[in-house]
């Protein structure tokens, strides 16, 4: 409700249940992210939940009876990288995440977020490097695909290896490549690390189109996964 409402009735603010007229539920919404069993596996995104509100406008509007009926779609969104995204001051997501998968044994989860999200891609790379070879195969102009099956898998390959070392809220050269070493680069790093055209393609489709939150993913994962491809931009 917190992304739904909103969206349903963009101009109305008793329909903001985040607002400020809402202290109370806003202060309940705030707790529950600090619970790690929510941030890391029941909260959902505001992407996810607004593509489900779509397919509820879609269904509606195919039973209308007539014009009158029909619904009007949502208003339109953020075009900002992450807009969807929930923000955690530095170092809280992957406390939140560790309490989870780690203090609480869990030993089929991996010890980071974007372990999991790794761990994730290699259980269902044979899916996902099926989507990107049909999204290449259709010439889907919504995301730029151009990858044969091989090319895709490839690149699945090289998008999971940069996971396994990903920190999340981490400027440390785990995170950054020495590519500006012979660039003459203040420290000898250089933003995001090094990945192909090939595997920077499959990190952005990997995110927009092979993850649902929190079907696939929990939420602070996703957050992991989405600041490797901010660091890419």
């Amino acid at each position: 409700y917190a992304v739904q409402l909103p969206l349903t009735f963009p101009n109305v603010k008793s329909c903001h249940p985040r607002s400020n007229a809402y202290g109370e539920v806003n202060a309940w919404y705030a707790a529950m992210e600090r619970l790690p069993a929510y941030a890391c596996s029941v909260q959902g995104d505001a992407r996810h939940w607004s593509k489900c509100l779509e397919r509820v406008i879609a269904l509606h509007n195919e039973r209308a009876t007539g014009e009158e009926d029909r619904l009007d779609g949502l208003p339109q969104v953020s075009d900002q990288y992450g807009w969807w995204m929930r923000t955690y001051p530095p170092g809280v997501a992957e406390k939140l995440w560790k309490e989870y998968a780690v203090d609480s044994k869990r030993p089929w989860l991996a010890d980071t977020p974007a372990g999991e999200v790794a761990s994730y891609l290699t259980r269902n790379r044979n899916d996902v490097i099926a989507a990107a070879a049909e999204a290449a195969a259709t010439k889907d102009h919504s995301i730029d695909m151009n990858l044969t099956r091989d090319e895709a898998d490839e690149a699945l390959r090289e998008v999971i290896q940069t996971l396994l070392g990903w920190k999340m809220d981490d400027d440390s050269p785990t995170n950054y490549s020495k590519e500006g070493i012979d660039k003459g680069e203040s420290g000898g790093y250089s933003k995001g690390p090094i990945l192909s055209e090939n595997a920077r393609k499959m990190t952005k489709f990997v995110d927009e189109r092979a993850i649902k939150v929190p079907r696939d993913l929990g939420m602070i994962p996703a957050m992991a996964l989405g600041q490797l491809v901010r660091s890419l931009q």
